[in-house]
Order: C-alpha cells, then sequence, then structure tokens
C-alpha cells in the first residue's frame, strides 16, 4: 500500500541522510538517522538494507571517540561479505581502530565476532543512545533519563509488560528490566503508576492517568 511505500521510502533517506551528516561532521543529526534507519529495516526484517546501514556506522562512532564501539561493531559486520562490498572503508578503519585501541581491540574484536546481525543491531542502537544521552543538555533530559529510558518509560505509560516492551524495541526482556529499573531509581520510584504519574508531571505524556478511560498523547521526542 501507499503507506508503506512511504514508510520504506523514509527509511532508505533516513540511513543515506546518516551517512551524509557522517561525512559532513554534523554527528547529532547523523546518530538520529542511523537509529532510526536501523530500528525501521530491522523492524521490516530488510536483511540487505540491515547490513548496509550497521556497516555504516562504525567510521561515525570513530568520528567521535567511540573507538571501542566502533571496533565491536566494525568486527560484527566485517564477518559479512556484503558489508565489504558495500561499505569498502570498513577495511582501513579495522587497522586504524586497532591501532588506536593497542592490546584492548582484542576483547573488541572478540566481541562484535559472537554478534549475528539482530545482536549488532540491538548493540549499535544501544551505543547511539549512550553517546546522544552523554552529548545532550542536562536540562534536555528530565530526571537525567536517557532517550532510550524516556522510550521505555513511555511504553510503560502504555501499559506494555516488560516483555511487550522487550519485544518492541528489539531487547532482551533482561534489558528492559534493567531499563525499567534505572528509571525507578532515576525518578525516585518504584511502582508503574507512580512511574506513570511522574510522566505525566513531567511532560513526557499528556492526558488522565490509565485509570482513566480515553487516549494520551505522547509529547517527548522519540
Amino acid at each position: 500500500c501507499i503507506e508503506n511505500q512511504v514508510t520504506v521510502l523514509e527509511t532508505f533517506l533516513a540511513r543515506d541522510a546518516a551517512r551524509l551528516h557522517t561525512t559532513a561532521g554534523e554527528a547529532d543529526a547523523a546518530l538520529s538517522q542511523f537509529d532510526i534507519a536501523i530500528e525501521s529495516f530491522q523492524r521490516a526484517g530488510n536483511v540487505a538494507q540491515l547490513i548496509i546501514t550497521l556497516a555504516s556506522l562504525p567510521e561515525l562512532l570513530e568520528r567521535l571517540g567511540e573507538a571501542t564501539a566502533a571496533t565491536t561493531l566494525h568486527a560484527a559486520m566485517v564477518k559479512i561479505p556484503a558489508s565489504l562490498d558495500h561499505v569498502p572503508e570498513l577495511a582501513d578503519l579495522g587497522a586504524r581502530l586497532s591501532t588506536k585501541l593497542g592490546p584492548a581491540a582484542t576483547a573488541n574484536i572478540a566481541r562484535g565476532r559472537t554478534m549475528d546481525l539482530d545482536d549488532a543491531a540491538v548493540y549499535a542502537r544501544a551505543q547511539i543512545d549512550e553517546v546522544q544521552h552523554r552529548r545532550s543538555p542536562v536540562n534536555d533530559r528530565p530526571g537525567g533519563l536517557s532517550r532510550r529510558e524516556q522510550e521505555v518509560l513511555l511504553l510503560v505509560t502504555d501499559g506494555l509488560t516488560t516483555r511487550e516492551i522487550a519485544e518492541q524495541l528489539f531487547i532482551s526482556a533482561k534489558t528492559a528490566d534493567r531499563h525499567i529499573q534505572n528509571i525507578y531509581t532515576k525518578i525516585g520510584t518504584s511502582t508503574r503508576t507512580t512511574a506513570t504519574r511522574w510522566a505525566l508531571d513531567h511532560g513526557l505524556v499528556a492526558g488522565p492517568t490509565p485509570a482513566v478511560s480515553g487516549p494520551r498523547v505522547r509529547t517527548a521526542a522519540r
């Protein structure tokens, strides 16, 4: 249908924009576009385009000084022949990263080699989230929550279970639960009800609490 065609087109544009922003040195824009493209291609099961997208990310991570993450993701992707076919600069990047990290590169390379494509996608999005968290001003993060933690909190307010949140975000249930517990610690609560109230009070969502019927409107950027 037309709607699906538009979504696919937007995903390709996001990936291409991410690569252009990387070349132009526009890191924040590149990170956001990579995140969108990885999530969309993974959700759609578009393996070929997911490979190209993930293979393009290590260069940006290197530019941002994230040599450890770049090395791990690089090792995960060079196992896949299509990566080098579509992103030939990966060959030179591996040598540069090994030089930067020295002996420490060995453990990161070993970790990357254990990852399958889905593992690499989850890892890449987690690294994007962490980098964005470090780069974003504190006053842009209510409660000190990272972008991923805000995303998880929104799903909590929607009434999703931990397993449903994990499925929605392509992460393990254990990782989803860890995010939830981190959220509780940061905002000083211990239940989903009070976490939802906190989200309402801090403008992350707008509308009635779950006990009152009627839709809520999300206000937080994703």
